[in-house]
């Protein structure tokens, strides 16, 4: 009996260690690869935000602040939306991305508020039936996009994700802007 003990014991041992080691090079692989996937998931949100500005029909309105003010609405008002489009996803090697510290000299934040539109086909006919029979306003409710401006780039905020992208078009125009102060 005391043999079988020992014999289950070391086969109870050996299976724990075995697991335990499994479990290392998986959470190592992983967490080896997070930089890679996390990049992946940015370029994917950067991918779908990119397609819904492509079309400004999906915008509902822009506001640009510097320094947090509000008089800097009036002044931006012809502020063009297709210049949205033209956004470019920047590399994480990106300035922003790195430990340095980072002086904002012009504190501009660009809100941009988007229709929310469903992914599924299905969901967006349920909808649109929903928004005509009972007066609701599924399809038109809104989402934000924020942009921190920093030089040439932005880090955008959208959804639950952040990534850091280009406009040239677009820094060339508000920085003409500011300029006519």
């Amino acid at each position: 009996m005391e043999r079988r003990f020992r014999l289950f014991l070391i086969l109870v041992i050996t299976l724990a260690a075995a697991a335990l080691a499994a479990l290392s090079v998986l959470t190592y692989t992983h967490l080896h690869d997070s930089a890679s996937r996390l990049e992946r998931e940015d370029r994917a949100a950067f991918t779908a935000l990119a397609e819904r500005l492509a079309d400004p029909e999906n915008i509902t309105g822009v506001r640009i602040q510097v320094k947090s003010t509000m008089g800097d609405y009036a002044r931006y008002s012809s502020f063009d939306k297709s210049l949205l489009s033209g956004l470019t996803f920047a590399s994480h090697d990106s300035p922003l991305d790195t430990d340095q510290s980072l002086s904002l000299p012009d504190d501009t934040t660009i809100t941009v508020s988007l229709y929310k539109t469903p992914d599924s086909r299905i969901l967006r006919k349920l909808l649109s039936f929903l928004d005509e029979t009972f007066g609701t306003d599924f399809l038109t409710a809104t989402e934000k996009v924020v942009l921190s401006m920093d030089g040439d780039l932005y880090r955008i905020t959208y959804r639950e994700k952040s990534f850091t992208a280009e406009c040239p078009a677009m820094t060339e125009w508000i920085h003409a802007m500011q300029q006519q102060q």
